[in-house]
């Protein structure tokens, strides 16, 4: 047998045919048809680019490998990637990326618009998956009550990105002179950027899957529950700060407010954190929120002062 990440990669091409032929796009026009070439063909680039990081959490979390893997396992799967895939498209609206995973946003080959309609298309397919793996986890004998918690799970973790989006919005457009100027803007920032990282981030890419595989596999003890949303939260949050480094450089570039600058402005001008280089550091912070030219040098520099930090 293939290792699972293939063997899933191949059935979730198969999910994707399954979805196309079925009554949920059964259209006539061949307009709307063109349309929905470009989002099935976008669709499987996207996901054939990932790296599978939440199946794999869920599955771990539900005891399931190769030897047991079953359908619904595959839909559950498929539904978590599928989401965080039309989460990916609609993140690149909003902050106006043209590259993800070496290959261009959709943005970039479809349009705003058309990416944007994408988005909604794959949160549909996302939907479709997560509907046939609850149909499959009961025919397998999964009781109805853990089925309702299932929903509950998947709709709180839709829910709370949404909200994680609106903050995020609101975080990026908060202009960097100001947090090193006013220091209740900074204050509020911070508190803003924790939230943004656990209802955005840590809320579909660990949490979710997590809870979802505890759950499925009949764990129904609320301590359990709880330690396991504490540690995947924390492991959602160096997730996050794991991007954020990675993306400094086109985040300082197109003046974007990433949780990662927030929370270290908080330690060292709230918090008093100071570490050597730290001055070093707010001055090419005060360099950036003054220039209208970002010199590649100078944020080398401030990612080598972090890792120092760090």
């Amino acid at each position: 047998m293939k290792n699972l990440p293939e063997e899933l990669t191949a059935q979730f091409r198969e999910l994707i045919v399954e979805f196309r032929d079925s009554s949920l796009v059964d259209i006539s026009s061949s307009c709307i048809a063109k349309s929905l070439e470009l989002y099935f063909k976008e669709l499987e680039e996207c996901i054939l680019g990932g790296k599978l990081t939440r199946a794999s959490k869920f599955l771990s979390y539900a005891c399931v490998d190769e030897s047991n893997i079953q359908k619904m396992h595959v839909y559950f799967c498929a539904a978590l990637e599928f989401f965080q895939t039309a989460m990916l498209v609609h993140d690149d609206i909003i902050d106006g990326d043209a590259v993800r995973r070496g290959r261009s946003t959709s943005r970039i080959t479809l349009g705003e618009n058309e990416a944007l309609l994408l988005g909604d298309f794959v949160l549909s397919a996302a939907s479709w998956c997560f509907s046939k793996a609850q149909v499959h986890a009961q025919m397998e004998g999964v009781p109805l009550v853990v089925c309702s918690k299932l929903a509950d799970i998947w709709h709180k973790m839709h829910r709370d990105v949404i909200l994680g989006q609106v903050l995020d919005a609101k975080l990026v457009n908060q202009p960097l002179n100001q947090l090193l100027r006013d220091t209740n803007a900074l204050k509020s920032a911070a508190a803003d950027a924790r939230k943004v990282v656990r209802l955005k981030t840590a809320s579909y890419t660990t949490v979710a899957p997590a809870v979802l595989g505890l759950t499925l596999r009949g764990a129904d003890d609320t301590r359990v529950e709880a330690e396991t949303v504490l540690l995947e939260v924390r492991k959602g949050v160096e997730f996050q700060q794991n991007n954020d480094f990675k993306d400094l450089q086109k985040d300082i570039q197109t003046g974007k407010v990433s949780a990662l600058i927030v929370e270290l402005l908080e330690k060292l001008l709230l918090e008093g954190e100071v570490c050597a280089g730290d001055q070093s550091i707010l001055q090419l912070l005060e360099d950036f929120a003054n220039s209208e030219r970002i010199i590649p040098d100078q944020v080398d520099r401030l990612r080598e002062l972090l890792e120092r930090r760090s």
